[in-house]
């Protein structure tokens, strides 16, 4: 009985004296909610159990800042705990335990903050990548499509995006030439005429389907069709962005600020941006195609262009506050009735 009453008191004391920043409520695929109403539990099951919610302490309590670093955090634990598990029963009860944890939190928190990351120019094609592909090759080892952790959190943009800005183009660097059109833009304009068709001359990228979009075309003179998943495609709009206000520079005449032409481009470009990009930005996958677009809509906000609206998304997250706050409330009655159970089973240890 002594050994209840001490297992009740310290669940007491976790629950009402935790610090202000929880671990955060990923849920988990490794049990039903029907074993909550289990009878009984063998030793297996127990240190599955324990384990689990051991390996619930690796994680952040706050919003990560720097994701590389997330990266590697996570698969140095699931290195150690593979060198550990040397044996069929010792990885089912270390490498799934430590598997659901990082599995959760990736789905629920760092691949959502890190895609809206990389969309804002503020992580790399190569850390990107990382987070996703551990969270398949997870999912993986789990035979999971997730369904069962928390869903992923909608992420704000960031008030700190950087604009980007287009450098001018030199004689040595222009990218205009890249880019298909119906007149040559490397030249400087001819006549008035010509001048007030230039806006049509640079032709908008397009995606393949608008509702579950997987390639994108983009009127570059080398190649025109992208995977929106391949590392070729990163950061493509930028490029686009780029070789096409160079071309109304040097067509146009180099002029301080926006020129009519890049305007009317510009808002062209925009619309296209808010139609067909932002929409995909919060479905659930991670386009490396898209990667700095909201640099390029932060830029557009100069010349009067609207900036995305999400103020429907969901659950936010802001930098440097608690990922969750009340988790410990809603998950601990669930190691409390387990652990109840399991003293049920054992009757040797009342005496």
């Amino acid at each position: 009985m002594n050994i209840w009453i001490w297992t009740c008191h310290v669940l007491f004391f976790k629950v009402a004296f935790a610090a202000e920043c929880l671990s955060p409520n990923v849920r988990t695929v490794l049990w039903q909610n029907s074993d909550l109403y289990r009878s009984c539990w063998n030793d297996r099951d127990i240190a599955v159990l324990y384990a689990r919610r051991l390996f619930q302490l690796i994680l952040p309590t706050r919003v990560p800042s720097r994701m590389t670093h997330l990266v590697a955090h996570f698969k140095m634990c699931l290195e150690v705990v593979r060198d550990l598990a040397t044996t069929k029963e010792t990885h089912a009860m270390m490498v799934r335990p430590m598997a659901d944890v990082i599995g959760g939190y990736l789905q629920s928190f760092a691949v959502p903050i890190g895609n809206q990351e990389y969309y804002e120019g503020n992580l790399t094609y190569s850390t990107a990548s990382q987070m996703n592909e551990l969270l398949k090759g997870i999912k993986k080892i789990l035979s999971t499509d997730g369904g069962k952790w928390t869903q992923p959190i909608r992420v704000l943009p960031s008030n700190e995006i950087c604009p980007y800005q287009v450098i001018p183009p030199t004689p040595i660097e222009n990218h205009c030439g890249e880019l298909i059109s119906s007149v040559d833009l490397r030249h400087k304009c001819k006549s008035e005429k010509e001048l007030g068709r230039v806006s049509a001359k640079v032709p908008l990228p397009f995606l393949d389907n608008s509702h579950k979009p997987k390639s994108i075309a983009v009127p570059f003179r080398t190649k025109t069709l992208y995977s929106l998943y391949d590392k070729d495609s990163s950061n493509i709009l930028i490029r686009y962005y780029t070789a096409a206000s160079h071309c109304y520079t040097t067509h146009c005449g180099a002029q301080e600020g926006v020129t009519p032409e890049q305007h009317e481009f510009d808002r062209s470009f925009h619309d296209w941006l808010m139609k067909s990009i932002v929409p995909h930005l919060h479905d659930g996958n991670w386009y490396p195609a898209f990667g700095g677009v909201y640099r390029i809509l932060k830029h557009m906000t100069h010349e009067g262009l609207a900036f995305p609206d999400h103020e429907d998304a969901g659950q936010l997250v802001i930098q440097g506050r608690c990922l969750h706050q009340e988790v410990m409330a809603k998950t601990s009655w669930f190691f409390v009735t387990c652990i109840f159970g399991f003293l049920s089973c054992s009757g040797s240890w009342y005496a």
